[in-house]
């Protein structure tokens, strides 16, 4: 049945079943109605988890018993369990223990693991090669050394795993190297299966349940595990992730990467944006992973950080005039002071000819950034009236300079801008860049002298 919630007490009875089952025909019970145990028991455990596998009897204790072939009980014990289900167990053991890091499961499987090679007279020397992997006993040279070998050996031949003979590839008859790679497979499935589609692991995100199973990462698979959500499209999760982890006193080793990785989560997202034509969102995107690459002295000296700067560089403009450009609400107020503040900045760069300006036509761009803004904003932006007094002497190298910056059709709208809010507020100090227009010679229109 379905792993579902409504199945959950149905299926604790069933393994419960199962349990009671296995112990009747272990101790040869005539009232176990079990016929063909090997058929039974493997369609069980194949319809079992890992964890209810490995939970289910005392394996380990089994395989030691399993181990003296001559005792009755080990005898019971075959007839009941056949190799193929205590290989099963077997993988159950190394993959749980592997996934949840519990190294006393990787124990039981290597002890699993000699019993029935002195059981069964089986060659499991890369289970075993694995298991001692696993546990930090051996390298990974052992396990590649093992692999290739058994690989070469099946080339020609095939030697069933269960009869020990060798054949040639029959259907149907795999070496334990591809049974061990195969219920791996199978279980990893499995796993995937339940955690993201069945609701009792998954959780259910439109009635904002979480996960009820958590995964086990250690800290030096962390920043590699946040580098795949962010392939798979999870770039939000792997910030959230990688600021809880900061917060942590454990991550100090890992620190570096994982505001790598935070920061190419934040490129992600950016790209997104400019793919959707939403300029300011990849700029500001683009701006938090600066941010992180700044913050720590070892990333600093990235391609990376050079080359986000530049494209900030580059986006400024069209970024700001795009944030000008929002509708004026509460939510868009911190981010138009910052567009204001950006386009003073593009100014200053502009009238002090720096060569990171990345602005290519000022009368266009300026002309556009000051019909998005409102009169105070303008009148606040640069100290207008010395800015005139400079262009008045046509020959300095500041006016020519200013002159490519703010055009005559910009400064008038300045100057329209100052008038405006000097009658509606009453601020007569506000009208002294009209007096100092009039000095420079520049046409003013007759209803506004009017005005004035």
């Amino acid at each position: 049945m379905p792993h579902s919630p409504e199945n959950a007490e149905r299926r604790r009875g069933a393994i419960a079943a199962l349990r009671e089952l296995l112990r009747q025909g272990l101790e040869v019970e005539t009232s176990c109605q079990v016929e063909d145990w090997p058929c039974f028991l493997s369609q069980a455990l194949n319809r079992l988890m890992a964890t209810e596998i490995v939970d289910l009897l005392p394996w380990d204790s089994l395989a030691i018993t399993r181990k003296n072939k001559k005792s009755l009980e080990s005898q019971n014990q075959r007839v009941v369990i056949d190799f193929n289900c205590f290989y099963m167990v077997l993988i159950a053991h190394v993959a749980l223990g592997f996934s949840s890091k519990q190294k006393d499961l990787i124990n039981k499987a290597k002890t699993m693991c000699e019993c029935l090679v002195a059981s069964e007279g089986i060659d499991l020397k890369l289970e075993d090669a694995f298991c001692l992997f696993l546990l930090g006993q051996g390298n990974e040279a052992d396990v590649a050394d093992k692999l290739q070998h058994l690989e070469l050996n099946s080339n020609s031949t095939t030697r069933n795993s269960i009869s020990g003979k060798e054949t040639k590839h029959v259907s149907g008859v795999k070496p334990s190297l591809y049974i061990f790679i195969l219920g791996l497979q199978d279980l990893v499935m499995d796993v995937r299966d339940k955690l993201l589609f069945e609701p009792e692991y998954a959780g259910n995100i439109r009635e904002n349940i979480p996960p009820k199973t958590p995964l086990r990462i250690p800290w030096p698979w962390l920043p590699a595990a946040l580098c795949l959500l962010q392939e798979v499209g999870e770039a939000k999760l792997v910030l959230d992730i990688g600021r809880a982890a900061l917060q942590r006193p454990d991550a100090k080793p890992y620190v570096h990467d994982l505001l790598l990785s935070m920061a190419l989560a934040e490129c992600a997202i950016a790209k997104i944006g400019f793919e959707k034509n939403k300029v300011s969102h990849g700029f500001e995107a683009l701006a938090r992973a600066q941010c992180l690459l700044r913050s720590k002295i070892s990333l600093g000296k990235m391609t990376l950080l050079s080359q986000i700067e530049e494209s900030l560089e580059e986006l400024a403009p069209a970024c700001t005039l795009e944030i000008l450009g929002m509708p004026h609400s509460p939510e868009n107020a911190e981010r138009r002071r910052g567009a204001i503040a950006a386009l003073r900045e593009l100014l200053r760069q502009g009238l002090e000819v720096e060569t990171s300006c990345q602005v290519e036509d000022w009368p266009c761009f300026l002309s556009q950034a000051l019909n998005r803004l409102m009169a105070t904003e303008i009148v606040d932006l640069l100290p207008w009236d010395s800015l005139a007094i400079t262009r008045k002497n046509k020959k300095s190298l500041e006016s020519q300079n200013q002159r490519v910056v703010i055009d005559f059709n910009c400064f008038y709208m300045v100057l329209i801008a100052h008038v405006a809010l000097g009658f509606s507020s009453k601020q007569k100090d506000l009208v002294s860049p009209f007096c100092v227009a009039c000095l420079l010679n520049i046409p003013i229109p007759t209803p506004l002298l009017a005005i004035l």
